[in-house]
């Protein structure tokens, strides 16, 4: 599969062929674009982009950090490489943080946004602490991305008044038992958005959403539309 060179950063990238629509699909911490596959389409009407984020997968990270606005920046260029001019796109957990950022910076470039597990709030420390384990015992590329400093969170902050000129589809799924979202942060968001759609799943923690059948019914009941 391809890569691409933005700047300093060799973004790998899984792609799916498909019709006249694109879908730009990105995972969660910890994971690879491979990884989003149960969300994709079956109908071929979509081509699909699943990029590996800086230093997941088969993509390094040349930078000192993982801090939020360079993720949002890395996928900037590349839909600006890719020369998307318009696209949907689908996010998990970390994933759906980066798109919603990239939505508040070039909303004209988004057809519709679904955001899995997560929304316009950092995880507190005691969130993380569920997901990743205590700080001590963390390694490697969880490690990396949970830092205090140096992680993901770092630059992860909003106002619901940015979402106010997001005049596109935005559909919040999210599980009832999930740890890092409340369901009362899902409202919020969902209330600021022109546009917004709330799919509340009933019994699914963070890690639920992939196995349950209701969830994959409703995304293809979304792409078939």
């Amino acid at each position: 599969m391809p890569t691409l060179q933005l700047d300093d950063l060799p973004l790998y990238y899984e792609e799916q062929s498909g019709g006249p629509e694109t879908l730009l699909a990105l995972h969660a911490t910890t994971a690879n674009g491979r990884l989003m596959s149960w969300t994709f389409p079956k109908n071929g009407r979509y081509r699909v982009l699943a990029p590996d984020q800086r230093g997941h997968g088969s993509t390094p990270n040349p930078a000192p950090d993982f801090h939020m606005p360079r993720l949002i920046a890395d996928m900037r260029k590349f839909i600006d490489a890719m020369q998307l001019e318009s696209f949907h796109a689908i996010g998990y957990s970390l994933g759906a943080a980066v798109l919603l950022g990239l939505a508040v910076e070039a909303p004209e470039r988004f057809k519709s946004l679904v955001m899995i597990g997560a929304n316009h709030r950092r995880p507190t420390p005691e969130q993380i602490a569920i997901l990743a384990g205590p700080p001590a015992t963390r390694t490697g590329i969880v490690k990396a991305v949970f830092d205090p400093v140096k992680g993901s969170s770092v630059g992860w902050e909003y106002q619901l008044s940015d979402f106010q000129h997001l005049n596109f589809p935005v559909h919040l799924i999210g599980g009832d038992r999930d740890p890092v979202v409340a369901v009362e942060d899902y409202l919020e968001l969902y209330r600021a958005l022109p546009q917004g759609k709330l799919f509340v799943v009933p019994d699914c923690d963070h890690y639920g959403y992939y196995r349950l059948s209701v969830v994959k019914n409703y995304l293809q009941a979304l792409y078939e539309g």
